[in-house]
């Protein structure tokens, strides 16, 4: 089996930042350049600082935030180890608690699935980093070398020994990591369609399709997801009223906001805080 790149995307994330937890249908690869944040895997918090790497298996739960005045720049390389794989087109990744379907995992090598979740600080492998901006630098111009490099990155990381072979990304694929950066970081925004197109430069119905496909549901209902998630955590963790919550993540109607929550996790915004206390 042969590691295939199959996306690309980067961006920077502040201290408001916050992924819920998820489980992936392949492998991830994430290096952060500079700034901080925390990363949750395998029930493990790390803080990952400039120059470190990780890299994420499929169907391990991770979650990740930012920490306190930083701005942390991320730079993620989904793969995966079989070229046969990539035709089934597996959705990107599935919140925990919605159905996860097994079938749909870009299984890894048996050799390589021991090492796995890895987490490599600042120095770890001396010239590493040099390879890591190179690749991206490339990535960045579509410069087939910055796909080729993918390789010898995770020689470095990993115990493996096969060649390489020309990873595969499209156009289509970067516009909607770049929605989903938009959702991600800026999901208390009004956002609609067309914002959504206007970044992804794409009509309608073709990103409409192509997100669906990557992330196995439609943008909004993604948005409404990651807002819902962030308002799980906001009615823990603060003295927030549901009206300052529903505001807070996104929705201009406190009623409209405790049906969608009602709908998502089987009780009320109210009740949900009470029963983590």
């Amino acid at each position: 089996m042969e590691p295939v790149l199959r996306y690309f995307w980067e961006g920077l994330s502040d201290a408001s930042w916050h992924e819920a937890e998820r489980r992936l249908y392949d492998c991830e690869l994430i290096y952060i350049s500079a700034g901080a944040f925390v990363l949750s895997v395998a029930g493990r918090e790390q803080r990952l600082e400039g120059g470190a790497v990780a890299i994420v298996p499929p169907a391990c739960r991770h979650e990740s935030w930012g920490v306190s005045e930083c701005t942390a720049m991320r730079h993620c390389i989904h793969f995966d180890w079989d070229r046969a794989s990539i035709a089934r087109r597996a959705p990107l990744m599935c919140f925990t608690g919605e159905s996860f379907h097994k079938h749909l995992v870009h299984e890894v090598p048996g050799d390589i699935a021991p090492h796995l979740p890895l987490v490599a600080a600042s120095g770890a492998c001396p010239g590493l980093i040099e390879v890591i901006e190179l690749a991206l630098e490339r990535l960045r111009t579509g410069d087939p070398l910055g796909e080729l490099l993918l390789w010898p990155i995770l020689k470095r990381l990993l115990p493996v020994d096969a060649s390489p072979s020309p990873p595969r990304a499209t156009r289509a694929d970067r516009a909607v990591f770049a929605v989903k950066h938009l959702i991600d970081t800026r999901y208390a925004e009004p956002l609609n369609y067309d914002d959504f197109t206007a970044i992804a430069k794409l009509t309608p119905s073709h990103f409409c399709t192509v997100f669906r496909e990557l992330m196995g549901q439609t943008p909004t209902r993604y948005l409404g997801q990651v807002r819902l998630r962030h308002a799980q955590r906001l009615l823990t963790s603060t003295p927030m009223t549901i009206g300052e919550v529903a505001a807070a993540v996104g929705f201009a109607d406190a009623s409209y906001f405790a049906r969608c929550f009602r709908q998502a996790f089987g009780t009320s915004p109210a009740g949900y805080a009470e029963r983590q206390t």
